[in-house]
């Protein structure tokens, strides 16, 4: 007596689309829906809602001293993390600064001047140069973090 024989399955092409779907709504399912400590939105009342995800800003790179000469370019760079995205505010001498003319904001929350400029008076606040000590705060819906002080020197240049 002959022993008897399944027939292979053969894949078609609609159970092979089926099946990417429904592998791909897994992947959707567990991407999206389930976060670290339990299901998203997971309620008294059954009531399920999205809560997003929140990350306090971090300081990764704290702004370094430089001293460049007057008239040159300067970076101060403030490299930081958070979720979302953190909005970058740098302070000099404890008071905020505006991006004017000759210093502006990288998208990368660096504090980049076209030319450094030195007061009349050799350095320090009174005369408007940008000598001075700096540091950054990167800001989110999660919180702020604030750098190290960093201090920009400008050298003359004779």
């Amino acid at each position: 007596m002959a022993a008897a024989t399944c027939p292979t399955p053969k894949m078609t092409t609609t159970s092979c689309c089926c099946l990417f779907m429904s592998r791909l709504l897994l992947y959707y399912w567990l991407a999206f829906i389930i976060q670290p400590g339990g299901i998203a939105g997971q309620q008294s009342g059954n009531r399920a809602s999205t809560t997003p995800l929140l990350v306090p800003p971090r300081i990764i790179d704290d702004p370094t001293n430089v001293t460049v000469l007057r008239n040159e370019p300067a970076t101060l760079r403030c490299a930081f993390d958070g979720v979302p995205q953190p909005e970058v505010t740098w302070y000099r001498e404890g008071e905020a600064l505006e991006p004017r003319g000759h210093r502006l904001v990288l998208p990368d929350g660096a504090l980049f001047f076209l030319r450094v400029t030195q007061s009349r008076g050799g350095g320090g606040r009174s005369g408007g140069g940008d000598a001075g000590t700096y540091w950054c705060v990167a800001r989110n819906a999660a919180g702020q973090a604030r750098s190290r002080n960093a201090t920009l020197t400008v050298a003359s240049s004779d």
